[in-house]
């Protein structure tokens, strides 16, 4: 399904709109969506925020390309790293929640891992 709507919609700003430095932020915009349904799915609430951050960056591109008339750079380099700080950023959130997890399962009746 998240490849299906990368597909049409890279073929759609490629094609029908004209604008394929749409791609990268329309990319990072499907990917940020489906960690909604992923986090329900796996009740991690975590994975609600990073979709949040990811639809964020997204849109946060096309306002600040669209407000400053920017060069194609921006459309190109501005949704990547975005994606990435926040793609990195939850991974060492979740880290550190693990972390904390396994240093108290060293008490009584605790473990690292959910049930």
């Amino acid at each position: 399904m998240e490849s299906a709507a990368i597909l049409v919609g890279a073929v759609v700003c490629n094609k029908a709109l004209g604008h394929p430095e749409w791609v990268p932020a329309w990319i990072s915009f499907v990917v940020g969506v489906h960690f909604f349904p992923m986090g329900w799915m796996l009740r991690v609430r975590r994975f609600h925020a990073l979709a949040a951050a990811m639809c964020a960056v997204a849109v946060g591109t096309a306002a600040i390309a669209d407000v400053s008339h920017a060069w194609q750079a921006v459309w190109l380099a501005l949704p990547g790293y975005g994606s990435a700080v926040v793609l990195w950023a939850a991974s060492v959130a979740g880290l550190r929640g693990l972390w904390r997890r396994v240093r108290l399962s060293g008490q009584a009746g605790v473990t690292p891992f959910r049930r």
